[in-house]
């Protein structure tokens, strides 16, 4: 994009599966690759915008609107805040009432509906999204690289809980009349005029380019980076799954939500006790009535109850291979 272009709003339909994973994260930390790099049967691409692993399938439509560096000055994530009201509008119109939480997320009736994520690539700025009309958090757990049997059951759970597809509330519009409802809500929030208009044979040629580059082995394999969360995932803006072990206690698998205990599981206590423990806090003195002092700590010591949190652990180390290791 050159100074001077007009914004451009990008639809698109997949037309298969396969996993993206986020412009900093190590594939082979992320997702659970077989001997011809792919996760669940899936292909692995990397993209160049940020947020985490993805599964991208033909139960979404994408969306990306990109804009001219130079019209939009100021801090590039600024840019949610500007054109997202376009998205929440476009769901509006089929009754949904969706609200941006957090910086880049979209909620609907406090669960995630989509998620969104953006990059500086030249002279332009970009956005990416995609209406979850439907979503299959058993597939995406099988391509996750889990290090325990029972993270990954809670893993396929807490999704199914934190991400709510379109499905779940209402039957999912066709495509024509969903890319409308986009089009007029990027005319009345944004105050656009928007044109249908093809790629161009330049454009395709671009596009080719593109996916070679993206495809390529240095960019998709070589490692980037650890995981956003040490020792496991976010699931959505208040929700987090974890695991670690603890010396003297053995592996602890948690899943918080809203700073409380969702799912526990810990080895050699059972499985009774440790459900009894939902919807304590992670410290508190409730937990070691339960559980016991020794145990109640490890619990503590695992479970993440914030982003903030997460990072801070995963910047003191706080995550080695061997906590991985499926």
């Amino acid at each position: 994009m050159r100074p001077g272009d007009d914004p451009v709003l990008i639809w698109g339909r997949p037309a298969g599966a396969h996993m993206s994973l986020g412009p900093h994260q190590d594939a082979a930390a992320e997702l659970a690759l077989d001997g011809e790099g792919r996760a669940a049967g899936m292909e692995v691409v990397r993209r160049e915008t940020g947020g985490g692993s993805v599964l991208v399938d033909p139960g979404q439509r994408l969306y990306a609107f990109a804009v001219p560096r130079r019209d939009y000055p100021g801090r590039p994530t600024e840019l949610y805040g500007r054109l997202l009201p376009a998205v929440e509008a476009a769901f509006a119109r089929f009754g949904l009432s969706v609200a941006r939480h957090g910086p880049n997320d979209l909620w609907c009736g406090g669960r995630k509906i989509g998620g969104t994520g953006m990059a500086t690539l030249g002279q332009s700025l970009v956005l990416v999204g995609s209406f979850l009309l439907r979503f299959d958090a058993e597939r995406f757990a099988a391509a996750v690289r889990c290090p325990s049997g029972p993270f990954r059951r809670f893993l396929a759970a807490g999704l199914g809980e934190a991400v709510a597809p379109w499905a779940a509330f209402a039957p999912p519009p066709m495509d024509n009349l969903l890319r409308h409802a986009l089009r007029t809500g990027a005319a009345r929030e944004l105050g656009w005029v928007v044109t249908p208009d093809p790629p161009s044979a330049r454009e395709r040629a671009a596009i080719a380019e593109a996916r070679t580059e993206l495809l390529d082995p240095d960019w998709r394999w070589e490692p980037q980076g650890r995981r956003a969360v040490a020792g496991g995932v976010k699931l959505k803006g208040d929700a987090f799954l974890t695991e670690g072990r603890v010396p003297g206690v053995g592996r602890v698998t948690v899943q918080t939500e809203a700073g409380r205990i969702r799912r526990l599981d810990v080895a050699g206590v059972a499985p009774e006790d440790a459900a009894a423990c939902a919807g304590e806090a992670p410290g508190g003195e409730r937990l070691a009535d339960r559980l016991g002092s020794e145990v109640a700590a490890a619990v503590a010591a695992v479970a993440v109850c914030s982003e903030e949190e997460g990072a801070r652990r995963r910047a003191s180390g706080n995550e080695s291979d061997e906590d991985r290791e499926p």
